[in-house]
């Protein structure tokens, strides 16, 4: 029996397909494969970009076949797409200041930093308005 605390009052819960062959486990971090499904977090190579926490779990045998909740560490807001936007990935503003796209790969230990305002939950293209979960951070690239 669980004694830890919860206050949902604001809770942002997305309902996301389990990955093919994958599962999620209740209380686990996760990140995104597709616009649509998420699998637990692999060890120490996924803290960049995971973008909650389960709130339901399962196992999926193939796609489609399972679905979970997770609540989401921020709210979703609709955003302009300048460039590419892919689903998992963080976001920042563009250079020209038109619209978000893709970050930087991260480089830990890289020379340079970068903000970043949240992840796209969706895939889209220059001219999209996609679903980006808000967050601002600082991260290292090369």
């Amino acid at each position: 029996m669980s004694t830890a605390t919860r206050k949902l009052n604001y809770a942002t819960i997305g309902n996301y397909d389990i990955t093919a062959g994958q599962t999620v486990t209740v209380g686990f971090a996760v990140t995104m494969d597709s616009d649509t499904t998420v699998r637990n977090a692999a060890a120490g190579v996924d803290n960049d970009v995971i973008i909650g926490v389960a709130h339901t779990g399962g196992t999926s045998t193939v796609a489609g076949d399972a679905n979970v909740d997770v609540f989401l560490f921020a709210p979703v807001v609709p955003v302009v797409v300048i460039g590419a936007a892919t689903r998992g990935s963080k976001a920042v503003w563009n250079p020209t200041g038109t619209g978000f796209t893709d970050a930087a790969a991260v480089a830990p230990a890289g020379a340079n930093n970068e903000e970043s305002y949240g992840v796209f939950l969706q895939t889209g293209a220059t001219g999209d308005i996609v679903g980006m979960m808000l967050g601002m951070t600082y991260r290292q690239i090369a």
